[in-house]
């Protein structure tokens, strides 16, 4: 069965897709997720793969790796960029061309889950990463949190003069982020979808929080791992998390 995305149009514009394409730096939170859950014997499936962003950590990590993005165009900046490597056009939630538990690790960085726009298509996506893995297998991703209010100054890398910008840049977001949120139905229910701002454009996207895919794990028979936020090793207070980075374990 296929799910459409209606956001797919976006990730095949050629600005958007040289955007990703140019991305490099992949954040603390997911370098500590790799090294810690990625073996150097591991098979991996990097799902919504965009512009190659975590490709090479990756393949240097594991001993196998694929890519997929459901952006033909996406997929195509990839291989011009790593020729070397497999990449393919596939949809998250359908990914029959991969036999059963063929890989140990699964990847869907930067809350690539939450585009998908309907629940039985997230649900038929964590069904198929269910499959694909092998019993222990490690499923890594991310998704936005719904009970987000604010914004937290990202300090891991800043130096005086750029901590000092980024805490008034919070400051000066935060209100509207506050009002946005507190407007929405996600918020007081935990899940759904609410407005964010990506690509330098507002757009609706699947919002959640820790307890909804706790539920989630539980009803497919996941494990959960570990949860951390978006700025991990740095703190955050709860209703400051952008996203949550998540990693279930298949028994």
């Amino acid at each position: 069965m296929q799910y459409a995305d209606p956001h797919l149009n976006v990730y095949s514009r050629p600005d958007i897709v040289e955007n990703y394409a140019n991305e490099r730096c992949l954040l603390p939170c997911e370098v500590y997720l790799f090294d810690k859950y990625v073996k150097s014997s591991d098979a991996i499936l990097d799902l919504g793969v965009g512009g190659g962003r975590t490709a090479p950590y990756l393949f240097a990590k594991g001993a196998k790796y694929i890519g997929v993005d459901y952006s033909q165009a996406m997929v195509a900046a990839c291989k011009r960029k790593f020729p070397a490597l497999e990449f393919y056009c596939e949809n998250a939630c359908d990914l029959h061309r991969f036999e059963d538990a063929a890989f140990d690790v699964a990847v869907f960085s930067r809350n690539g889950m939450d585009c998908i726009g309907t629940m039985e298509g997230r649900e038929a996506c964590l069904q198929e990463v269910f499959r694909v893995l092998r019993p222990g297998g490690r499923f890594i991703f991310s998704s936005h949190n719904a009970k987000q209010l604010g914004w937290w100054p990202e300090l891991y890398d800043a130096n005086l003069f750029l901590t000092i910008l980024r805490v008034l840049k919070s400051i000066y977001k935060s209100p509207r982020q506050c009002l946005s949120r507190l407007r929405s139905k996600a918020f007081w229910r935990g899940w759904g979808y609410a407005k964010i701002t990506a690509e330098g454009m507002s757009r609706m996207a699947f919002v959640s929080t820790p307890e909804f895919f706790k539920q989630m794990a539980n009803k497919l028979g996941f494990a959960v791992a570990e949860i951390s936020n978006h700025l991990y090793p740095q703190e955050v207070p709860e209703y400051f998390v952008k996203s949550y980075n998540y990693v279930f374990v298949k028994p």
